[in-house]
């Protein structure tokens, strides 16, 4: 299963040189089937992309978390084995309806998950980051961010990933 972390510049240094990573429990966004029932006429890229975004969305949280961190959005992608996160199904709870249809728990660290890529803001971006973190309310500050383009990175070029 693909999913999306959001992440800071602090996550980075923790993927090996073999492109591993022991994603941390918290949140993440995937294709779920609450994502797929809720946008049923869109295929397999565009409920991938909706993921995507979700969890560009939720790395604005990661980077207030780590304010020594550059203010760049950060998103790691990882295949992790099925059933190791929580929010899969279609459920119809109520915690379920305050939620991202896109969100999963991650309810324990997942030790070894294979980075498939790595999204970071280009750092022109940092001034818009910087908005959306002071002002979380202002929704034209936050769709300013999430109309960014983020960079694609593989995990051998983190050392080249520019940071601000």
């Amino acid at each position: 299963m693909l999913l999306y972390v959001p992440a800071s510049f602090g996550d980075l240094d923790h993927v090996d040189s073999r492109g591993l990573w022991t994603v941390p429990a918290g949140q993440a966004c995937a294709v779920t089937q609450r994502l797929s029932a809720a946008l049923p006429d869109e295929g397999e890229e565009e409920l991938e992309w909706q993921a995507f975004v979700e969890a560009s969305f939720l790395s604005l949280s990661a980077i207030a978390a780590t304010p020594a961190a550059p203010p760049l959005r950060v998103i790691i992608s990882v295949e992790v084995p099925d059933g190791l996160v929580a929010g899969m199904s279609s459920s119809s709870d109520d915690d379920a309806k305050d939620t991202s249809p896109a969100a999963v728990t991650i309810p324990a660290a997942i030790p070894q998950a294979t980075v498939t890529a790595i999204h970071v803001d280009e750092p022109a971006a940092i001034a818009d980051v910087q908005a959306a973190l002071t002002h979380p309310e202002d929704d034209a500050a936050i769709e300013d961010v999430l109309n960014r383009d983020m960079l694609w990175y593989l995990p051998q070029e983190i050392p080249a990933i520019p940071q601000g």
